[in-house]
């Protein structure tokens, strides 16, 4: 869970966001109005109504970069094992898992 937690996201070397404060909903964990997308070879950020466009080539090979309150992380993907990517942070060490199809929170 995030709380009052500052988060920097990096995708290939270009910073997305960079200390935004995170907060968990206690409900459901997640972080509200947060989604980085990739299309037609731009990212879109969104926090909260603060919409950015970053054009950046992807290819089949991510590297993803979380820096959480000071605690960098580093993850190496591959699309192939899935284009959408869930970043959770219930236990205690970040964790990123891959997915094929849309994902239902609940």
């Amino acid at each position: 869970m995030f709380n009052q937690d500052d988060v920097s996201v990096t995708i290939n070397g270009v910073q997305l966001l960079e200390n935004v404060v995170f907060n968990s909903g206690f409900s459901t964990g997640s972080v509200p109005n947060t989604y980085i997308i990739y299309e037609n070879g731009k990212l879109k950020t969104r926090q909260d109504q603060n919409v950015n466009e970053i054009e950046l080539s992807i290819g089949n090979q991510l590297t993803l970069e979380l820096k959480v309150s000071d605690k960098d992380n580093l993850f190496n993907l591959s699309l192939s094992k899935g284009r959408i990517i869930i970043v959770d942070a219930c236990q205690s060490k970040l964790s990123v898992t891959q997915h094929r199809k849309t994902v239902t929170f609940e």
